[in-house]
């Protein structure tokens, strides 16, 4: 990877501990750009729910693009125990929560752990649907996914629209 970067190996390891930290940055600097895009959208006052299944089509088409990053992910163990790219959804899910409004009141225990719940089966769902173990058309699983993601998320207040 270093020499295709056209770096040497000891300055890639200055930045990443290993090949599979290395794709998780990747796919979270395209995960970052689409929800600027997402955020930008509803601000303009775009459907809240149009907006959301585009982004989740948007994630999903990107870690089908890069399949082999993703798969590399998918191997690293993170800080906090989570899978692949488990903190990296957790860390999207919480940027939601405080762009949402949930900033205004104290984050509580509940919240944390519906975090870890929403990222960890965003991730199980992107991993089936990347690996082809999903008996669903391509464009139906951000419909479902987006179905079952916590109401806050769905529903955002009105105010993140005008």
């Amino acid at each position: 990877m270093a020499e295709a970067a056209g770096i040497h190996r000891a300055t890639f390891y200055n930045h990443f501990d290993s090949l599979e930290e290395a794709a998780v940055y990747v796919i979270a600097d395209d995960f970052r750009a689409l929800r600027t895009l997402d955020l930008s959208d509803r601000q303009l006052g775009a459907d809240p729910t149009t907006v959301a299944l585009a982004t989740l089509n948007a994630m999903l088409d990107s870690l089908r693009q890069r399949r082999s990053l993703f798969l590399l992910a998918s191997t690293w163990q993170s800080p906090s125990g989570l899978p692949g790219i488990g903190d990296l959804l957790v860390d999207q899910v919480r940027s939601l929560r405080r762009d949402f409004g949930g900033g205004e009141r104290e984050s509580d225990a509940h919240d944390s752990i519906e975090d870890v719940y929403t990222a960890s089966g965003v991730n199980g769902v992107f991993s089936a649907a990347v690996g082809g173990s999903l008996d669903v058309e391509p464009e139906e699983i951000a419909v479902h996914l987006y179905a079952v993601l916590p109401d806050w998320i769905r529903r955002p207040p009105e105010s993140l629209t005008t």
